[in-house]
């Protein structure tokens, strides 16, 4: 596994296509041994925005630069903290710049 870089940014969580908060995030992007590119990452919460989450599994990003990433939780099942662990689920594409 190679780590290729990280984003950060502040945009916006939403469920469904509805905006569901504002969300400060940090995405880490590796490439895997078969080539395969991977990004995952948390995002900052408050506990009210965290607790009308539990459960949830599947959600989007909408980054500062525009960009909206398909991505899911893979432990939906845990109660969340102030952080969301997520995936990047979707074309890795719209991750933005992470290249070193």
């Amino acid at each position: 596994m190679q780590y290729l870089g990280k984003v950060s940014g502040h945009g916006v969580l939403k469920r469904m296509g509805l905006a569901v908060a504002d969300a400060a995030y940090e995405i880490d992007v590796f490439r895997l041994n078969q080539g395969l590119v991977k990004a995952s990452g948390e995002i900052s919460l408050n506990r009210d925005t965290a607790e009308s989450l539990a459960g949830v599994s599947r959600m989007q990003l909408l980054t500062d630069a525009g960009e909206l990433l398909e991505i899911k939780r893979p432990n939906a099942d845990r109660p969340l903290g102030r952080y969301l662990d997520f995936e990047v689920t979707g074309n890795l594409e719209g991750v933005g710049n992470w290249r070193r």
